[in-house]
């Protein structure tokens, strides 16, 4: 009886995860731009569209931020890619940007992490936002205008959205060797 209720519980579990992960049609794709190139050729009868961005990786205060312009920003917005995070569970779509003003960024990270300073930067925070349904590669997101993005000293890494045709879940063994981070997504359209 035992052994049945688990297997049961194996069953349903596997159901689950399978059908959440069938439902992304979408992947994100971090690192290097030509080992993400590699990706792109090696899949591209899979892919429906592909989008690249300039990224920065900066470390600041023990902590790993990734960097983005402000029209990258709001093109994640029109993909409904940044997310809000509520009560640490719950997701709701972020419907707009803010409006870099005064300051120099806009900063989305954990509560406890709202006062990262990055050099020659003020920050306003903005609240505990993610691409995708979590946060990967990084802890915190930056946005600075697109005029300030250049100036901004770190690594500068590619982002790869790709809309597939089908889920990529199987495929992930092989992407894992190619980027420095990947995530499945649900993807409206790439813009």
């Amino acid at each position: 009886m035992k052994k049945a209720a688990i297997t049961m519980l194996v069953i349903m579990m596997m159901a689950i995860l399978t059908g959440c992960i069938d439902q992304a049609n979408g992947l994100i794709l971090y690192g290097e731009e030509a080992k993400l190139n590699q990706v792109t050729d090696k899949y591209k009868d899979d892919i429906k569209s592909q989008v690249i961005y300039n990224v920065k990786k900066v470390s600041a205060q023990g902590k790993e931020v990734l960097v983005v312009s402000e029209t990258t920003a709001r093109n994640f917005i029109r993909m409904e890619l940044w997310n809000e995070v509520k009560n640490n569970t719950q997701l709701s779509v972020l419907k707009g940007m803010p409006t870099i003003g005064n300051e120099s960024g806009l900063l989305f990270a954990k509560p406890e992490d709202k006062h990262i300073d990055m050099e020659g930067l003020t920050l306003s925070y903005q609240g505990n936002c993610v691409i995708g349904e979590s946060r990967r590669y990084t802890d915190a997101y930056v946005v600075v205008k697109d005029r300030s993005f250049e100036t901004i000293k770190g690594t500068l890494k590619q982002m790869t959205v790709l809309h597939t045709k089908k889920s990529m879940d199987k495929e992930l063994v092989t992407i894992k060797d190619y980027t420095d981070a990947f995530q499945l997504v649900k993807l409206t359209a790439i813009h």
